[in-house]
This record gives C-alpha cells, sequence and structure tokens, in this order.
C-alpha cells in the first residue's frame, strides 16, 4: 500500500493538480481487489450448487490466482519502474507465501482419489496468473497504472488477510 501512495504524497509535495485523479484510481484500484473476491465467491457459491471436494478446491484455486494476478501485476510494474529490490523483494515474499497457498488447495482433496491433470490445472490455474501479471506489469507501465496494479494487490490481500483471521463465510 506505501508504494500506492507514494506517488500520491509527491503530487501534494509539488502542489500537482494529479494528486486527485491518482487518489481516483487508488481508490478504484482498492475497490477492484477488495471487492473482486466477494463477488467472485458470492457467485461460485449460489444456491443450488453442491459443494464438493474437488470443487472448493477449484474455487479455491481460481481465488488465489486472482489474487496472484494482482501480485504479478506489482512485481512487473516495480521492475519496469527500476525499483529492482522492492521486485525481487516482492518474488520472494510472494513465492513463500504461494508455498503455502499449496496447502490450502489440496486440503479438500484429502483422502479423495485425484488425478495429477487435475492438480496440474490447479496449480497452472492459481500460479500462472502472477506469471501473467507480471509481463502485463512490465510491458504496460504509467503512474497511473502503477498506482492501479499496488491498489488492487493491496486490495486484495486485505480481502485475503481479513477472511483468513476473522473467520469469515467458512465453507
Amino acid at each position: 500500500m506505501t508504494h500506492a501512495t507514494d506517488p500520491l504524497e509527491t503530487t501534494i509535495k509539488q502542489g500537482s493538480a494529479d494528486f486527485w485523479f491518482l487518489a481516483f484510481i487508488l481508490m478504484l484500484g482498492l475497490g477492484l481487489g477488495l471487492m473482486g473476491l466477494v463477488y467472485y465467491s458470492k457467485y461460485f457459491l449460489r444456491k443450488g450448487k453442491e459443494m464438493t471436494p474437488a470443487r472448493l478446491a477449484m474455487l479455491i484455486s481460481i481465488g488465489i490466482g486472482l489474487h496472484n494476478f494482482s501480485e504479478g501485476l506489482a512485481i512487473g510494474n516495480s521492475a519496469i519502474g527500476g525499483e529492482i529490490k522492492l521486485a525481487l523483494l516482492l518474488i520472494v515474499g510472494f513465492g513463500l507465501h504461494n508455498i503455502t497457498e499449496a496447502f490450502a488447495i489440496s486440503a479438500p482433496l484429502v483422502g479423495q482419489k485425484v488425478s495429477w491433470k487435475f492438480l496440474v490445472i490447479t496449480g497452472l490455474i492459481a500460479g500462472g496468473p502472477n506469471f501473467i501479471g507480471t509481463i502485463i506489469g512490465y510491458n504496460f507501465s504509467s503512474q497511473p497504472l502503477s498506482v492501479f496494479f499496488f491498489g488492487t494487490g493491496s486490495g486484495r490481500n486485505y480481502v485475503c488477510d481479513w477472511r483468513t483471521f476473522s473467520g469469515w463465510k467458512k465453507i
């Protein structure tokens, strides 16, 4: 979030009129990040659908993939912005925390017969968007996009942290 708000602080110090535009972009990114996963889970958990272990694993995989796309955008945008130390820190940090996300995907499948194909597909759905987001974030860079990308990543992290620690909407 700090990297999303730094450009806003700079515009305030410079007395630039870009502050309101960047603040709007940040709020848009945060809103998309915060509400995107909420609406996604409501759609996926609509009434009348049976929640099988494989369906739950796929739900978790897709949710993690959406979350990881935002992380990739932040990595790519920081790399193209010349902040290589930040990009490396994000890669290591996200990589370490993505390892634990595999447990979340596989947990519902304990005791179930699951094919390697299904495991590979859920892994690609969860991890692939990070790579794609990094490429997009690296190739499409500007200050407003940087604020937006860091905003969506922050929003998604807040939703995931809030759901994890508050026990919200346990499945």
